[in-house]
């Protein structure tokens, strides 16, 4: 046994046949050697990772910190200032609170809302941050008189007021290039119920996890192999967000995982509320023809036509519901969906305590109240809007800076541009009914000429058509417009002319370089042989008005066009004294406005103030005034322009207005192209224009045409009369009704006209 074992034992300790042991080292340095390539791969995935992530932490950081979205330029018009004595009634302030999405209620809660009584109106008023200054919120009651506003009361100190400024409409939003449309909003402005209600329904644990969160992936993942498909998702709201911003909506892992590293990234540079503030003001919700929905500060106007912070509890639900799916949820197409998803909200919203049993019941019970989504910025004003945007182009030399969210305050009136539209749909088609026309256009600009704002455009009778802006775009002979220009240049030499100075009335023959003819005729064919200046005006006569230009001269009535604003090129021709000049209707206005500032000319602008998204100022409209004619002159021409409204070519006017004093002139073309009337009243000027494009006979003079539509004009909207008190330089004088001569007082037979005092005109003595 011994021997057996000592054997067994010297066996087992004799060494490895050579081969085996070959293999086996081969296989130990195999496997050293996986491991060290492992090592090292592992080590290069982990650099390359490291290297990834900063280059991700770079991207992701650049792109938080500049700019994070393209936010629209928002256009608006002209705010509403009340005061007493305003020119509107109950019915028409209603109508313009109403175009702002004020609500009517039946009692007062917060901003947005308004009630009405027999005698006045109680309104709660936005607040606004105007350019330089803030407008707070204010509760009101505003008392009506007779047609006009009589007096404001502020609710809180139960006294009265003098103004109060209303926030200007939201006239257009210029998108960006890639057609997102928001309203960025900080975080703070945004109401507690509904950041509560975001994150209960969408991120429970947002201020707790780190970007991303395992328990919402895990709850989710159980949800989902309960219901036996996909029914809850497992991404945070850091992860939404990192997936909106920075990443597309492809279902690859390769996005997960960024997505997932994004939102590490994110958590651990910046804040919650900074995270927060960026999802709500980028999350998409849904499309409006080429607009994307972002952010829930456009949407609320989108669904429901308020500012967010004017939402009820039921509201928000709507708005938080549509992120699992904006266009399965969509309200203005799935109604039946978009209510069943508001219901789920709100419950969920009972059960965590946001809403007691009392509100749960009542919000539950509502419609879902969605606004029609045709009213969300539809075509507005299109013809303004061209002029808007010409002028941006002209002003602001850097194009990208319109999709840094900046705010551009115009001069448009809206109660003048709607009752201008209203005319123009409407009476035009009664005016050309009652005449058996048809296919008329018409271009129509309205102008405060005390400050060269343009308040009000229609470039055509379709009002929503954004193609040719005939009130820019077109230029059609003026006519009889042009008279003044003449006129004025005549009366600017008061030493040779006054209102009554006597001008032929009898037939003329001209003949031009080429021995063409041109025999000018007065609109009634008759001669009456002789007539003062002022009557020449008053009644449009057109041959004593080429003998006045002809005296003149071609270079001086030319020179005078030029300071009324007229900066086209002309042909120098005595036809020009008759309205052969092509213009727009905007610069008849700019010519007009000259007029009525008292020789003041101001070049017309549609914009005041352009601010960045932060009230920052940009640019704002320093009005280049300059004096180009004596106030005398300018003043002795205005006062016939107010007897031609009264006793000459325009005086329906005053048979329409008796209580009115308006200036103005008409215009007619050649063969009744062209009817034109251009006329102002205290503060605004208003050009018309009537015509066929195909230049064809629109069958209308001046008077029967476009006067129509400008009286029809002031019934919408109360004029204010105009007062124009003489200068210094200007005294009565007398003259002689038969040959202008100027009398030293009283004759018989004499006239009593306006005058230069430093004039110094003929003066003989009264006739035995």
């Amino acid at each position: 046994m011994t021997e057996k074992k000592a054997s067994k034992s010297k066996a087992s300790k004799q060494p490895e046949p050579p081969s085996k042991a070959k293999a086996n080292t081969k296989l130990k340095q195999a496997a050293l050697y996986g491991a060290k390539t492992l090592a090292k791969l592992s080590f290069a995935l982990l650099l390359a990772l490291v290297v990834y992530l900063i280059y991700l932490d770079s991207k992701v950081t650049r792109k938080f910190e500049s700019k994070k979205w393209q936010i629209p330029a928002q256009i608006y018009a002209r705010p509403m200032t009340l005061h007493s004595g305003y020119g509107i009634d109950k019915n028409g302030l209603i109508a313009q609170l109403e175009a702002l999405d004020y609500r009517r209620v039946t009692k007062l809660s917060g901003p947005g809302e308004y009630t009405v009584s027999p005698k006045h109106l109680s309104v709660v008023k936005r607040a606004f941050d105007f350019p330089g200054k803030v407008e707070p919120e204010r509760w009101l009651t505003i008392e009506f008189d007779n047609g006009r506003l009589s007096r404001l009361i502020d609710r809180d100190s139960h006294q009265p007021i003098v103004a109060v400024t209303f926030e200007p409409l939201l006239i257009d939003r210029l998108l960006s290039p890639h057609h997102e449309d928001r309203e960025f909003m900080p975080l703070e402005r945004f109401p507690e119920l509904f950041k509560d209600t975001l994150l209960l329904v969408e991120d429970r644990d947002f201020y707790h996890h780190s970007g991303v969160s395992i328990t919402a992936i895990l709850r989710a993942l159980w949800h989902n192999i309960r219901a036996g498909r996909t029914v809850q998702g497992g991404s945070t709201l850091t992860q939404q967000l990192a997936k909106n911003v920075y990443l597309n909506a492809d279902r690859s892992y390769i996005r997960k995982l960024n997505e997932a590293f994004i939102a590490l990234l994110l958590d651990h540079r910046y804040s919650k509320d900074q995270l927060l503030e960026a999802y709500v003001n980028e999350v998409f919700l849904g499309q409006f023809h080429n607009r994307a929905i972002h952010g829930f500060g456009l949407a609320a106007r989108y669904y429901f036509s308020k500012p967010i912070n004017e939402l009820s509890a039921d509201e928000f639900a709507v708005l938080v519901g549509i992120i699992k799916g904006p266009s399965y949820y969509n309200p203005h197409k799935h109604t039946e969906r978009a209510l069943e998803r508001r219901d789920v909200v709100l419950r969920l919203m009972f059960e965590h305590h946001l809403l007691t049993k009392q509100e749960y019941e009542v919000a539950v019970n509502r419609p879902l109240g969605i606004a029609d989504k045709d009213t969300f910025l539809s075509a507005r004003f299109p013809a303004y809007m061209a002029q808007v945007k010409k002028e941006l182009k002209a002003n602001l030399r850097d194009s990208d800076i319109v999709g840094d969210g900046i705010r551009v305050f115009t001069h448009l009136d809206p109660r003048l541009q709607w009752a201008t539209e209203r005319v123009v749909q409407d009476y035009l088609s009664k005016l050309e009914a009652s005449h058996q026309l048809s296919d008329a256009e018409v271009a129509s600009v309205s102008v405060d000429y005390t400050q060269g704002a343009i308040t009000a455009m229609v470039g055509g009778r379709n009002v929503n058509y954004s193609g040719l802006n005939r009130a820019v775009d077109m230029r059609r002979n003026i006519g009889s417009l042009i008279k003044p220009a003449v006129y004025l240049t005549a009366l600017s030499q008061y030493d040779d002319f006054t209102l009554a100075t006597v001008l032929p009335d009898a037939p003329v023959t001209l003949e031009n370089q080429n021995g063409e003819q041109w025999t000018p005729e007065n609109f009634d064919k008759t001669h009456e042989g002789e007539v003062l200046l002022y009557d020449a005006l008053t009644r449009s006569r057109n041959i004593p008005t080429v003998n006045l230009g002809l005296a003149l001269g071609m270079d001086s009535v030319a020179e005078s066009l030029g300071k009324l604003g007229v900066k086209r090129r002309f042909a120098r021709y005595p036809s020009l004294f008759l309205g052969a000049l092509e213009l727009s209707p905007l610069e008849v206005s700019e010519m007009y406005a000259t007029y009525a500032s008292k020789g003041v000319y101001k070049k017309l602008s549609t914009i005041s103030v352009v601010t960045a998204n932060d009230g920052t100022m940009i640019w704002h409209r320093q009005p280049s005034a300059r004096a180009n004619f004596e106030v005398e002159p300018v003043y002795l021409l205005n006062t016939v322009l107010e007897d031609v409204t009264r006793v000459g070519t325009a005086r329906y006017l005053t048979s329409e207005f008796p209580q009115v004093q308006f200036a103005g002139k008409t215009g007619t073309t050649d063969e009744l192209r062209d009817s034109w009337f251009s006329g102002f009243d205290g503060k605004t000027l208003t050009t018309f224009w009537l015509g066929k494009d195909d230049y064809s006979p629109v069958g209308l003079t001046g008077s029967a045409g476009a006067l129509r539509l400008f009286a029809e004009l002031n019934r919408q909207v109360p004029p204010e009369s105009l007062i124009d008190a003489p200068p210094k330089g200007i005294t009565q004088r007398f003259f002689s009704a038969k040959d202008g001569v100027m009398y030293p007082g009283q004759c018989a037979g004499a006239i009593v006209l306006s005058a230069v005092e430093k004039g110094r005109p003929q003066m003989v003595d009264c006739p035995n």
